[in-house]
């Protein structure tokens, strides 16, 4: 269904609608998640003190990496807009919680929102860090694989 602003939604119970979107957003706040555990297992760094809901905290797993790859990371993200440490903070905080708040969204309705652009920022500085990390430490070039 088109609502006219050119999104394509979706009807679920009723008269709630949920956009397509949310799939996608559920599934780059995971990817960052993965992303940061596999991070934190190169350099050694433990986080199963983060059990439950805290496990999937996108903010909480950032802070436990290294301060080496959040300066690489803070860099990254300055290139594409100006960003101190602070405002990358406040960012995180905004899209730590997507992967268990969105992936059940069609229950709640509440009218969430997140800021799509960074969290796909992150999750592009993720996925080339630990690409290179991977090609870097076990010589597997990833992207060999995909086609």
């Amino acid at each position: 269904m088109c609502l006219g602003n050119g999104l394509i939604k979706l009807t679920a119970r009723g008269d709630k609608i949920i956009s397509k979107h949310y799939p996608f957003l559920v599934n780059k706040a995971f990817a960052c998640e993965v992303y940061l555990k596999f991070i934190l297992l190169e350099y050694n760094i433990g986080f199963k003190d983060l059990k439950g809901k805290n496990g999937h905290n996108l903010l909480k797993l950032y802070e436990k990496i290294p301060l080496d790859f959040k300066n690489s990371l803070l860099k990254y993200v300055s290139s594409r807009g100006t960003l101190t440490n602070e405002s990358l903070i406040r960012k995180l905080e905004n899209v730590s919680e997507v992967f268990t708040e969105w992936r059940y969204i069609y229950e709640k309705f509440d009218g969430i929102s997140t800021d799509f652009g960074f969290l796909d920022t992150f999750c592009n500085f993720l996925d080339e860090s630990c690409k290179k990390e991977i090609l870097k430490k076990y010589n597997y070039n990833v992207d060999l694989d995909i086609r």
